[in-house]
């Protein structure tokens, strides 16, 4: 096995540490609750398909996701990257934890992922290409930045 590379008895038992820590705190149910609670989405749009109701809804995720799990602790606040990028040439962002994407917003694009996707950094098969990562903090203030 080249340098760098990890096994992959190993990536999997990696990915199923970070599943269970993320997934015991965020899901696609809470996370469109929360849209509704902030107005962006109605009740009314629960009933759509998953992907159709997030579509272009990845920013609210990139920073509703990394607040929710990490909360106040800031040693798990920079255990978080947000990366701005593409997803198929369409413009997209998500989280990175640990050397996974974690990305509550790619069933818009695939139709077939669940609601929360995480994958390897690593994998060979990443539709991911990003154009930047970023700290929550350098976050903010790029956002606050923003054009819109």
């Amino acid at each position: 096995m080249s340098k760098g590379k990890k096994k992959p008895n190993l990536v999997l038992k990696e990915k199923k540490k970070v599943e269970d820590f993320i997934l015991d705190k965020i899901s696609g149910e809470k996370f469109v609750n929360y849209l509704i609670s902030i107005g962006e989405l109605t009740k009314q749009d629960k009933e759509q398909k998953y992907g159709d109701v997030i579509k272009d809804k990845c920013r609210y995720f990139a920073t509703w996701g990394l607040a929710t799990v990490a909360g106040p602790d800031r040693d798990i606040q920079k255990d978080f990257k947000i990366h701005e990028g593409s997803v198929q040439g369409n413009h997209h962002v998500w989280l990175e934890y640990k050397g996974f994407y974690v990305d509550g917003t790619i069933a818009q694009f695939y139709p077939d992922k669940k609601d929360i996707f995480i994958t390897s950094k690593l994998s060979g098969k990443s539709v991911y290409r990003s154009h930047g990562s970023y700290s929550l903090v350098e976050w903010f203030d790029k956002e606050e930045n923003r054009l819109y």
